[in-house]
């Protein structure tokens, strides 16, 4: 899901227990708040599930841009 806090646009992408966070700036920055939000919502839907002991593993990515020219 995109997410703008402001600077610039992150992806974040939830795939089982795992959370990716897309982020196109050199040095990825912490965004609390978003993280968090996203954190509790996927330990939501696993305690929903009956996966409770399940915690989802956070990873900041950094992502290079190229851009292709013909």
């Amino acid at each position: 899901m995109p997410y703008n806090p402001g600077e610039h646009w992150i992806l974040t992408i939830i795939w089982e227990d795992e959370v990716y966070i897309l982020d196109p700036l050199p040095k990825p920055v912490h965004y609390t708040a978003w993280e968090t939000a996203v954190m509790n919502a996927v330990k939501s839907y696993n305690a929903e599930k009956g996966r409770a002991n399940k915690v989802p593993k956070l990873r900041l990515l950094p992502v290079s841009i190229v851009y292709v020219v013909d």
